[in-house]
């Protein structure tokens, strides 16, 4: 699956470079991130969400099949996780989780072409890849030390440390969908502001890390975010 994906990108990516009417694109997003469903992976308490801010950067590059109609792909990176914050027996811990990726889209996008600020809006996937998965787990302020034993693998494990790479899927696919205006700066650059969303398809939890929740269940963990994203298009060979 992850290699058709791969080679269907691939071919996008040619696709719009043996065409006229390239749109190239740079942008950067500003976003809140969230980790549906927490694994605590058998702390025993689920500890409460903390807003959670994050980003990210990508280059795009797309094909109009008509004036106001493409597709389009491109490379960026994304910084997604999640901060928790609880009392619990009388100790104050504090988690975060930070899973860093790198992504590449896959988007149908659709935009006004009429004179002045026009409506654009696109809808697709990203493909994400992990590039860092990281957390920092500490109880009163100290690093939390204390050890556990996985029940899917019966190893031991240390519950706050830094390196969670192995507890997570290393790939991701999230749909993304964002709305916005495109406002032109001259006859081939345009300023484009919008508002993006993003979720994921599939559980980021690693097979051998989904262990059950407080409440003796099991249920997947989801990336989800929301973001402002805004950046600069140029239109080449634009009719």
């Amino acid at each position: 699956m992850k290699k058709v994906l791969l080679l269907l990108i691939i071919f996008c990516s040619i696709s719009s470079f043996a065409q006229k009417g390239l749109h190239l694109s740079a942008y950067g997003k500003v976003f809140t991130s969230s980790i549906i469903n927490q694994n605590v992976w058998g702390v025993g308490t689920d500890y409460d969400y903390e807003f959670t801010s994050g980003g990210g950067a990508n280059l795009e590059i797309g094909y109009n099949f008509v004036r106001n109609f493409g597709l389009y792909t491109g490379y960026g990176i994304i910084k997604l996780g999640q901060k928790y914050s609880d009392n619990v027996d009388g100790a104050e811990m504090e988690r975060e989780l930070k899973l860093n990726y790198n992504v590449i889209p896959v988007m149908l996008k659709y935009n006004g072409v009429s004179e002045g600020v026009n409506f654009i809006c696109g809808i697709g996937i990203e493909y994400a890849m992990a590039s860092d998965l990281s957390q920092t787990w500490t109880k009163d302020g100290d690093p939390y030390n204390e050890t556990g034993e996985n029940p899917i693998t019966g190893n031991s494990f240390e519950y706050g440390i830094s390196d969670v790479s192995d507890r997570f899927e290393s790939s991701n696919i999230l749909m993304v969908f964002e709305m916005g205006a495109r406002i032109p700066l001259s006859e081939n650059i345009f300023l484009d502001a919008m508002l993006m969303g993003g979720y994921g398809m599939q559980d980021i939890n690693d097979v051998d890390w989904r262990v059950d929740d407080s409440d003796g269940n099991y249920n997947a963990s989801i990336n989800a975010y929301g973001a402002i994203k805004i950046g600069i298009t140029y239109v080449l060979f634009s009719k």
